[in-house]
């Protein structure tokens, strides 16, 4: 075994400009194949970003835009690559967010008017019921008393407009 060890040692001592070479040529190649990857990746990501700008209404080039100033005047501003592209997403997504809160501030409004609404329907459909069968009651009191000639007075019309729905005078 020792044998071995001794003569693999000598193999190694022996040769080692040619293993140093191998070494530095297999990490070369390695990083060759890492940089050619990175590159591909690298300009995947440049395509996505430059469709993803021009989808938001800008670009990823870098531009000289104008801008106003304290005093009202205009001046240019030369802007990087990617931040006419950054502040246009920005903007966009700042209105998305307030898009969203204003519509969702409006649905509530809708829904408690809907339900105040629903109330007032409720409470004014009790009223129109209880104020129906008051004056079937009455309608029907007024059927009792008439007499066995079938003679009515004014206070059976009363009641049948009442159950019409006709109103009277004064009321």
């Amino acid at each position: 075994m020792i044998a071995i060890a001794k003569y693999a040692w000598g193999l190694v001592s022996g040769n080692r400009d040619w293993l140093t070479l191998i070494a530095v040529a297999a990490a070369a190649a390695f990083l060759y194949v890492k940089f050619e990857t990175v590159q591909k990746d690298r300009d995947q990501l440049l395509d996505i970003a430059s469709r993803s700008c021009l989808a938001a209404g800008a670009t990823l080039d870098p531009a000289t835009i104008d801008v106003a100033t304290d005093t009202g005047k205009t001046a240019k501003v030369k802007k990087p690559r990617g931040q006419l592209c950054v502040d246009r997403v920005v903007d966009l997504a700042a209105f998305k967010s307030g898009a969203d809160q204003e519509t969702a501030r409006i649905l509530r409004q809708a829904q408690e008017d809907r339900a105040t609404k629903s109330e007032a329907d409720a409470a004014s459909s009790s009223r129109d019921a209880a104020g129906a069968r008051a004056a079937a009651n009455r309608m029907e009191k007024e059927d009792a008393a008439i007499s066995r000639g079938d003679h009515v007075d004014g206070a059976w019309f009363d009641a049948l407009n009442d159950v019409a729905g006709v109103r009277r005078d004064g009321k």
